[in-house]
């Protein structure tokens, strides 16, 4: 079996998990093993038998990546684990440490901006950062600046 060549620093690395029909009913989760990294995926997040592994297990180098499964049926009473099984050693990735230009490129990054949104479109005057506009609104009690003329609150 020729094994997968896995990289420091790898996103999106695959595995894919081919289990006979002992394990049909039974929820799997993917355990995975690297250096002192100790990560699951549940089946719930495979497609097809196909799971992602987690980038935190191929952060470093020189660390022996391993996997294993383990099933249980809905009331918990059945539980099947595998053995590990070895899917190699990590080897050193390119790495732009030190390259100023080297922007984050890591999904969560994007997910992230994503998420924190356009920063010009904050309604306070301190756009720099969000902990600057957030600070701002805490100061001003969460109105920017602006008076609020009235609140009301009504029972439900």
């Amino acid at each position: 079996m020729e094994r997968e060549l896995y990289t420091s620093g790898m996103v999106g690395a695959q595995v894919r998990f081919e289990l006979d029909g002992a394990w049909d009913g039974l929820s799997k989760t993917a355990v995975f093993s690297a250096g002192d990294e100790l990560l699951t995926v549940s089946d719930a997040e495979w497609r097809d038998g196909v799971c992602t592994i987690p980038h935190e297990c191929l952060a470093t180098s020189g660390d022996e990546l391993r996997v294993g499964v383990y099933g249980v049926n809905a009331d918990g009473s059945i539980a099947t684990p595998t053995v590990y099984a070895s899917l190699g050693y990590i080897v050193q990735g390119a790495d732009p440490v030190g390259d100023v230009g080297a922007a984050p490129t890591l999904p969560i990054w994007a997910a992230l901006r994503a998420q924190i949104g356009d920063l010009t479109r904050l309604d306070t005057a301190a756009k720099e950062s969000l902990v600057a506009a957030i600070n701002e609104a805490a100061a001003s009690g969460g109105t920017g600046g602006a008076q609020i003329a009235s609140i009301r609150i009504e029972e439900v």
